[in-house]
């Protein structure tokens, strides 16, 4: 056997790929809009059986917001992590985005979608299956799949625009479009859509 025909033989009987895996919890920092403010989201995990180092740097007391002039108190603090925080412009509100969903909840969607905060208190969350219908087949890679399309956080009036996946066809359409108070969670506006010859319209 020529080698070109051997290495051909062991591609097709290597074995398939262990697909998408997410990457270990990283920490950070962000300004908020006008840099008045900082985020900070500390990180500590094991790697390879050792333990890593929080990042950045734990020269704040905890996760949490504080003031953009070298304060280390907290004006407010929190205890879990998250990869996408988006906090407004005067500091009190946060949103919080839920983990990259795992095939092992594919079928009930009972993850975490969005939360919402005032001063690091809870006002509401949702899971996936508060925002899609379980009936809906969402997109899926290897290990995990996705619920989002798009998003945008108007500061100006601390509103959150979501466009949910509705599901799949030759492509991954839009699904209804919600609309969250930040400063309470609530779900003010809902635009569903509908199909019509396979195409996806808004609902006036």
């Amino acid at each position: 056997m020529s080698r070109f025909l051997w290495i051909a033989a062991i591609g097709m009987i290597a074995p398939p790929s262990y697909g998408d895996r997410e990457a270990p919890p990283i920490g950070y920092t962000k300004l908020t809009p006008g840099k008045r403010f900082k985020f900070v989201m500390f990180a500590d995990f094991a790697y390879l059986g050792f333990k890593m180092p929080p990042r950045p740097p734990k020269t704040y007391p905890s996760s949490g917001l504080y003031l953009n002039n070298g304060s280390k108190t907290p004006l407010w603090a929190v205890d879990w992590y998250a990869r996408n925080v988006q906090i407004s412009t005067d500091g009190q509100y946060a949103v919080r985005w839920g983990k990259w969903p795992d095939m092992g909840d594919y079928r009930d969607y009972r993850t975490l979608a969005l939360a919402f905060y005032r001063n690091g208190k809870k006002l509401k969350s949702y899971l996936v299956r508060d925002l899609v219908s379980t009936r809906v087949r969402l997109p899926i890679t290897i290990s995990h799949y996705q619920w989002e399309k798009a998003s945008f956080f108007d500061m100006k009036r601390n509103l959150l625009k979501v466009t949910l996946l509705g599901g799949m066809d030759f492509e991954y359409q839009a699904g209804r479009r919600l609309v969250f108070d930040v400063t309470t969670g609530n779900i003010i506006k809902v635009t569903e859509t509908k199909r019509v010859d396979s195409v996806h319209v808004v609902m006036p």
